[in-house]
Order: C-alpha cells, then structure tokens, then sequence
C-alpha cells in the first residue's frame, strides 16, 4: 500500500471514528468485526534465530559494566536477572519496588497487554537495590535519566551500546537479547515451560519458544558430548 493511500484510508478512519463517538475500546472491536466479515486472519508468527553472545562475551560485558555508575549495572542486572523487557523497566515507579518484604524482594511490574506481574529480586541484586534506594529515596521512578525523568526505551539502549562499545564487543548485546539469553539459559537449568513464563511475563505458552533459542556456540559443549556417546557405539 502506497503512503498516499494509506492517509486516506486512515483520514476516513478518523472522520468513522468521530462521527459515530467511537472510544478507544469500541473502535477496536468495529475493526476485530470487520477483519472477521473480510475474512481476514493473523499471519502465523514466524520464530526468528537470534543469535545470542557467548557467554565468554556476557562475562566481558558485565566486568566492564561493572566498572561503570552503579545504576547503569543495577539497570542491566535487574532486566537480565528477571527477563524484564525495555520498557517495563523504564517505567518502574519507586513505590512499586518492595525491598523489606517477608518471604522475599519484589517488583511491582506493569507488563505487556495490561498484564501486571510481581518479580523476585535474587538476594544479591537485592542488597545493591537497597543501597541504591537508599541513596535515590527522592526518586519517582527507580532509575530516573539527569532530568529527573524516566529512562526512554532508546536511552537505555544507548547506556547498553556505551558499555558493549567499552568492552569491544559486537551488536548481540543488547537489552531485547536479554530476555532470551535469560529464556535459553532458564531452559538450560531444567525449568518447565511455566516457570519460562513466569519468568519472562508471558501470557501463552506458545511465546515461550520466541525466548528459548538454539544457540550455536551455546550448544557446542552439547554437540561435543554427542559426538563422545555415538562414538562409544
């Protein structure tokens, strides 16, 4: 569809949308109806590869990181450790973060879809968020840019290619690539497909496989001890 015709049709949709009264819920069901009349289906989702860093080339990353200021590593931890995504990191308000819970840490987080979720803070991340917590009582958000403002999704991006360019390593680092490094290595512990999701905050199980990659140098150990037990045959 050109652009020309796409501002057309989306100038009628506004003048439908305004003459009938329409909110934001309602248009959205005239448009499911619609597509559903058209006989219009969902394209299936094709599962991409990602090509996920070494784990030579994680451990690189988090030693440089941990040179750097303490909020961009706890930024970078608390989304690796728990999956988070981009934006549900940069929207944590500092009320939503309970640090002195019995039975254990936790994050309130406003997740994808309108689905909220809480996340457990692992005991060591926990002691540093704390600490830093202590020291950003005043904040509204947990970690706030120097305007005082939340981080936007491509700020953060940018703190993550600041400390990948430091350590001298390729574009695999970045934040999306974290959740699937956390999916792959969760399936490498043994856990279940419900504990994945949980994890990552997602809703259908069929997600889950999006986040648990193949990876080639991941699995090379494996593909080694393969070759060991065939050629005991």
């Amino acid at each position: 569809m050109s652009k020309e015709k796409e501002e057309i049709l989306a100038n009628e949709q506004a003048r439908f949308i305004r003459r009938n009264k329409l909110n934001y819920q309602e248009f959205n069901k005239v448009v499911a109806a619609g597509r559903k009349i058209a006989g219009l289906k969902t394209p299936k989702r094709k599962i991409q590869a990602h090509v996920l860093p070494s784990k030579e080339e994680l451990s690189k990353f988090l030693d440089v990181l941990a040179k750097g200021k303490l909020k961009h590593d706890l930024m970078v931890r608390l989304m690796w450790f728990t999956g988070l995504r981009n934006f549900e990191l940069c929207n944590i308000k500092m009320k939503e973060v309970y640090l002195d819970e019995v039975g254990g840490e936790k994050i309130l987080i406003h997740g994808k879809g309108g689905f909220d979720r809480f996340v457990a803070i692992p005991p060591k991340l926990s002691r540093d968020l704390k600490y830093y917590v202590r020291c950003f009582s005043n904040n509204i958000y947990l970690f706030e840019s120097r305007i005082g403002k939340s981080y936007t999704t491509a700020g953060f991006r940018a703190i993550v290619r600041k400390y990948r360019d430091l350590a001298g390593l390729s574009d695999k680092i970045y934040p999306n690539n974290f959740r699937h490094v956390v999916g792959t290595i969760s399936a490498e512990l043994g856990f279940n497909n419900q504990k994945i999701r949980n994890i990552l905050g997602l809703i259908r199980n069929s997600s889950t496989d999006i986040y648990v990659n193949s990876n080639i140098e991941w699995t090379r150990p494996d593909v080694a001890k393969l070759e060991q037990e065939f050629n005991s045959y």
